[in-house]
């Protein structure tokens, strides 16, 4: 995951403001700390939850399955290969739903522990199934709430949408405060979404990226000249390699991370996986998929990235357990899936602690294979309807998601 991008995501980064020099230590000391990992103890097998019969029916009769190869073109993959990852697209989807319901257990655990927990670990439980509603969520939502208002930042008021919306609380009425329309008002003519509500500022990919995917959580509509604005703003940053970058005035800086969050956003705002930009960045992450079936960023591979591919694979309707995405080591989800404790909590590096972050970006994408729908739609505990600033006309978030499922 990119470190230096602390203030730009809609969830906190590792050492913010880290410079690249501190970056490429930490990288060494993950990719050492890894390596001695393995040596030491190995890695550790998911536990797989049995399956069921609804689940073995579930995976795919053996055939051909499509993929996008590097030139963004369709790729058949032999039947053979097609059976055994349909065989293994059952398993992944059933360990997959258990390890999403012990990291649940380990963050309510964990709440009951220390009283609270960051924002986008409720937002996590909520997309889930479970509910927040409790006094450690309220006073999370107390502390985010004026982050956002202090701050101005993008990204503070995306995660208070989030938030919000995880306990069935109305992001267009809370408190005397509309925050979708202040959030709606922070988009520029260029179609950007400024990187604070004070300075402005147009520099942050992912606060534009957590902007839309909040504004589509939160259900709010917004004139189509504006949403196409910001799909064209965002679009403009991609490579051509396919690739997305998270600092718009630094092009070297593109990664996994950032390809997966643009992704989202995109398909939140009506793009379909045969769009040629979207094509070209699913192409870019397969291309940069590792032999384990993972994803690294920034020379390590880690739970977080490995989460967010996921994640964009979903909201576009990819299977990321299919034929397609399965390296020798397998796919995607058995990558993550090596980084969950027996304590349920998932771990930044390979036998490494328990983390927060990985464990709620984990529980995110899981939930996301199970349900076939990304988080951005499913957060909400209830289809609550939230109220349009504009014009007053109750709309349903999955509404806004075009042809995502």
């Amino acid at each position: 995951m990119n470190r230096q991008a602390s203030a730009a995501a809609g969830w906190p980064r590792r050492a913010p403001g880290m410079t690249p020099v501190k970056n490429q230590a930490y990288v060494w000391m993950t990719v050492l700390t890894m390596v001695l990992s393995t040596l030491l103890w190995g890695i550790q097998p998911a536990i797989a939850a049995p399956q069921t019969t609804a689940e073995a029916s579930g995976a795919k009769a053996a055939g051909a399955v499509s993929g996008i190869n590097g030139a963004g073109a369709l790729r058949s993959v032999d039947a053979a290969a097609a059976s055994r990852a349909n065989a293994v697209d059952a398993v992944s989807r059933a360990n997959a739903a258990g390890a999403v319901s012990r990291a649940c257990e380990n963050l309510i655990a964990k709440e009951r522990q220390e009283g609270a927990l960051s924002s986008w670990a409720y937002v996590a439980l909520s997309a889930a199934g479970r509910d927040v509603r409790t006094a450690g969520y309220n006073r999370t939502v107390s502390t985010q709430s004026t982050q956002a208002a202090e701050t101005g930042d993008a990204s503070d008021t995306a995660t208070l949408i989030f938030l919000l919306r995880a306990g069935g609380k109305n992001p267009a009425d809370y408190e005397g405060r509309n925050i979708v329309q202040e959030l709606l008002a922070m988009q520029s003519p260029s179609g950007k979404f400024a990187d604070n509500r004070f300075d402005g500022g147009e520099r942050l990919v992912n606060a534009h990226i957590w902007a839309i995917l909040s504004l589509t959580a939160a259900g709010a509509e917004w004139p189509a000249e504006s949403k196409e604005k910001a799909r064209q703003w965002l679009q403009d940053q991609q490579h051509a390699d396919g690739s997305f970058h998270w600092d718009s005035q630094n092009r070297t800086m593109a990664d996994v991370d950032s390809t997966g969050m643009a992704l989202m956003a995109l398909a939140a705002l009506g793009e379909t996986a045969d769009r040629p930009a979207v094509q070209r960045a699913v192409a870019y992450l397969q291309s940069t998929q590792e032999p384990s079936g993972g994803f690294a960023s920034w020379g390590a591979e880690n739970p977080e990235s490995i989460a967010m591919v996921i994640n964009a694979l979903s909201a576009l309707g990819h299977d990321p357990a299919s034929a397609a995405w399965h390296q020798s080591g397998g796919g995607p989800i058995d990558a993550l899936l090596r980084f969950q404790r027996q304590d349920g909590a998932f771990t930044h590096v390979s036998g490494g602690n328990a983390d927060e972050m990985a464990t709620f970006q984990a529980i995110l994408a899981l939930r996301a294979v199970c349900d076939g729908k990304p988080f951005f739609v499913t957060v909400a505990p209830t289809p609550v309807k939230t109220v349009n600033p504009a014009s007053q006309q109750a709309v349903s978030p999955a509404t806004l998601l075009g042809a995502a499922p």
